[in-house]
């Protein structure tokens, strides 16, 4: 009787399975062959010729234009963007794969996250590529996305083209759109640790600090000039986070630098010299209740020429052998610029314009004296006589003549009645040749001895 309801039992189970595979069967099994393929057949052979990219999203326009072969941002005056996130979202449209249609019902797409971009608030993203003439290349509209189960380094998303009611899902890989500074070329300096020599930060209130390596071109840390006895820094950290802003400085925001109105005085002057003889000027000013920065490149006088710089890789070599056999690593690196062609490159980039950092950055710049320094502990001063904390009496002043020594005080007996008995005024005599008195008999126990 259990073998027979055992068996049944089986049979349901097996049954709830295949009817379970049956009905929750992946609905990918079921799409047409035909709908499957490129979203955006031909776009690959048309990216070089694209020009403008336009980016709706939240109610907000994002331009990208290609001036001169660079990729700029409109928005931000023209500023270089990333090119190689305007790349990876060019070649991204262009590899769109259709995974599935999805719903034809306007009322639906909300669920998707195919909403109006140019509403606030909204999910959805509507990116239009343009030629030079400014006519369309493409149009998509991109709704919610989600990781590929299939493949986690691709997205999941959801597609409307133009005059088509029909949603898609797709699979590609369509970088973050996010606002006009997501796509600006952040990165403003990078300079070794080991190379840096010193930092200066002078302040409106006239307060000048100076960093210096614990160990030149060791990159092992800094530490203050001109520390007092008895001052110690609060902690190493604050010094090096610092000094690495300049090993790599990134913008946040960015500006023509003549539409701010610059006070007379700097907020902030931050200087960074290089062991080689480059220097780095950071000037910053509160500005509309921000901290916008200018920045500035200079050689110093004692830095190498191009002609010493080749003059010295010369005499570096002179004298060793060369093996043809192990072709050179260095042959294959871009030639070391000296400082005078590293201020050149610097301020081409930099002339004309003004930035922001993230203010995590800037408040690491932003420091004073009193924010590195611990003052020396205060020392208790020694316990005066009298002192109320001793218990003691103050002992009197003596008036000391000149040229004398003043006599001890003397203890005065007591009369029976506890009076002080008046000290002598005349000395007892003792005769010349009086004998000394004999000195009390001492316990051979105090002597050490027997």
């Amino acid at each position: 009787m259990r073998s027979l309801k055992t068996l049944i039992l089986l049979a349901l189970v097996t049954a709830g399975v295949l009817i379970a595979a049956v009905l929750y069967r992946p609905p990918t099994d079921t799409v047409n062959p035909a709908d499957r393929g490129p979203l955006l057949p031909g776009l690959a052979g048309r990216l070089n010729g694209v020009q403008t990219v336009v980016i709706q999203h939240g109610g907000e326009t994002l331009t990208l234009q290609r001036k001169d072969g660079a990729w700029t941002v409109a928005e931000k005056a023209g500023y270089p963007a990333q090119v190689g996130q305007v790349r990876e979202l060019l070649l991204g449209l262009a590899h769109l794969q259709r995974i599935e249609p999805k719903t034809r019902n306007p009322e639906h797409y909300a669920a998707l996250g195919l909403t109006n971009p140019d509403k606030s608030g909204g999910e959805a993203s509507r990116i239009e590529l343009k030629d030079a003439a400014g006519q369309p290349i493409a149009r998509v509209t991109l709704g919610k996305r989600r990781p590929s189960a299939a493949e986690p380094d691709r997205s999941d998303l959801y597609i409307l083209l133009p005059d088509d009611p029909q949603s898609w899902r797709v699979a590609g890989r369509i970088p973050a759109l996010g606002a006009a500074g997501a796509w600006l070329k952040r990165t403003l300096l990078e300079l070794e640790r080991t190379r840096i020599a010193g930092v200066t930060l002078a302040h409106a209130d006239g307060e000048t600090l100076h960093l210096i390596p614990k160990e030149a071109g060791k990159g092992e840390g800094f530490t203050l000039e001109g520390l007092g006895a008895g001052e110690s820094l609060k902690n190493d950290y604050a010094l090096d986070d610092i000094a690495d802003r300049f090993t790599r400085l990134q913008l946040e925001d960015v500006r023509p630098a003549d539409q701010l109105q610059w006070p007379a005085r700097p907020d902030l002057q931050a200087t960074a010299r290089t062991r080689d003889g480059l220097e780095v000027r950071l000037t910053a000013a509160k500005i509309d209740g921000k901290s916008w920065i200018r920045l500035v490149a200079e050689a110093l006088p004692s830095a190498p020429s191009a002609a010493a710089a080749v003059a010295q890789g010369s005499a570096a070599t002179t004298g060793q052998a060369k093996t043809p056999a192990e072709p050179s690593k260095e042959a294959d690196k871009e030639p070391k610029k000296t400082p005078q062609q590293e201020a050149a490159t610097l301020n081409a980039r930099w002339q004309g314009w003004a930035y922001t950092l993230a203010d995590w950055a800037y408040q690491a710049l932003d420091k004073h004296r009193a924010d590195l320094v611990k003052a020396p502990e205060a020392q208790p001063a020694a316990p005066q006589a009298g002192d109320k904390r001793t218990g003691h009496a103050a002992a009197p002043e003596l008036p000391v003549p000149t040229g004398q020594v003043a006599p001890l005080p003397t203890a005065q007996p007591e009369s029976p009645q506890g009076a002080a008995v008046p000290p002598s005024t005349t000395a007892p005599s003792v005769p010349d040749n009086a004998p000394s008195p004999a000195a009390p008999p001492v316990a051979p126990s105090e002597v050490g001895g027997t």
